[in-house]
Protein backbone atom coordinates (compact mmCIF):
# COMPACT_ATOMS: atom_id res chain seq x y z
CA UNK A 1 0.00 0.00 0.00
CA UNK A 2 2.88 2.24 0.60
CA UNK A 3 4.37 1.87 -2.94
CA UNK A 4 0.78 2.71 -4.36
CA UNK A 5 0.81 5.66 -2.58
CA UNK A 6 4.54 6.93 -3.49
CA UNK A 7 2.96 5.98 -7.13
CA UNK A 8 0.29 7.87 -6.67
CA UNK A 9 1.97 11.17 -5.28
CA UNK A 10 4.42 10.51 -8.18
CA UNK A 11 1.06 10.82 -10.79
CA UNK A 12 -0.29 13.53 -9.14
CA UNK A 13 2.98 15.72 -9.34
CA UNK A 14 3.66 14.51 -13.23
CA UNK A 15 0.09 15.94 -13.69
CA UNK A 16 0.59 19.06 -11.77
CA UNK A 17 3.90 20.13 -11.78
CA UNK A 18 4.01 19.93 -15.84
CA UNK A 19 5.63 17.03 -15.73
CA UNK A 20 3.88 15.12 -18.49
CA UNK A 21 6.87 16.05 -20.69
CA UNK A 22 9.35 13.85 -17.84
CA UNK A 23 5.63 11.28 -17.84
CA UNK A 24 6.67 10.99 -21.45
CA UNK A 25 10.35 9.99 -21.14
CA UNK A 26 9.76 7.78 -18.31
CA UNK A 27 9.94 4.24 -18.62
CA UNK A 28 8.90 3.08 -15.65
CA UNK A 29 6.89 4.50 -12.97
CA UNK A 30 10.35 4.17 -10.33
CA UNK A 31 12.05 5.91 -12.80
CA UNK A 32 8.91 8.82 -13.27
CA UNK A 33 9.43 9.45 -9.33
CA UNK A 34 12.86 9.96 -9.69
CA UNK A 35 12.27 12.29 -12.31
CA UNK A 36 9.66 14.02 -10.31
CA UNK A 37 11.92 13.66 -7.01
CA UNK A 38 15.03 15.30 -9.08
CA UNK A 39 13.40 18.19 -10.50
CA UNK A 40 11.84 18.84 -7.30
CA UNK A 41 15.58 19.23 -5.62
CA UNK A 42 16.56 21.57 -8.67
CA UNK A 43 13.71 24.23 -8.00
CA UNK A 44 14.06 23.94 -4.91
CA UNK A 45 17.69 24.53 -5.03
CA UNK A 46 16.54 27.29 -7.61
CA UNK A 47 14.13 28.77 -5.33
CA UNK A 48 16.44 29.34 -2.37
CA UNK A 49 19.36 30.63 -4.83
CA UNK A 50 16.83 33.34 -5.73
CA UNK A 51 15.76 34.11 -2.30
CA UNK A 52 19.19 34.35 -0.89
CA UNK A 53 19.79 36.84 -3.15
CA UNK A 54 16.35 38.81 -2.64
CA UNK A 55 17.65 38.99 1.31
CA UNK A 56 20.94 40.33 -0.28
CA UNK A 57 19.45 42.75 -2.00
CA UNK A 58 17.10 44.20 0.39
CA UNK A 59 19.62 46.90 2.01
CA UNK A 60 20.09 47.88 -1.61
CA UNK A 61 16.65 48.31 -1.89
CA UNK A 62 16.30 50.03 1.84
CA UNK A 63 19.05 52.62 1.00
CA UNK A 64 17.56 53.05 -2.69
CA UNK A 65 14.00 53.38 -1.16
CA UNK A 66 15.74 56.18 1.46
CA UNK A 67 17.69 58.11 -1.29
CA UNK A 68 14.63 58.74 -3.53
CA UNK A 69 12.33 59.47 -0.82
CA UNK A 70 14.99 62.23 0.79
CA UNK A 71 15.15 63.45 -3.08
CA UNK A 72 11.30 63.72 -3.00
CA UNK A 73 11.31 65.60 -0.10
CA UNK A 74 14.04 68.05 -1.27
CA UNK A 75 12.46 68.62 -4.45
CA UNK A 76 8.77 69.37 -2.49
CA UNK A 77 11.39 71.88 -0.32
CA UNK A 78 12.48 73.57 -3.27
CA UNK A 79 8.17 73.97 -4.74
CA UNK A 80 6.65 77.16 -4.23
CA UNK A 81 3.98 77.37 -2.25
CA UNK A 82 0.29 78.20 -3.90
CA UNK A 83 0.07 81.72 -1.68
CA UNK A 84 3.45 82.48 -3.38
CA UNK A 85 1.80 82.24 -7.27
CA UNK A 86 -1.44 84.79 -5.42
CA UNK A 87 0.83 87.69 -4.85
Amino acid sequence: MKKFMKYAAALVAATTLSAPALAADAKSLDELLQMIQSQKMSESKEYNAREAAFNRDKSKQAAALKSAQAESRRRASFRPSRSDHSR
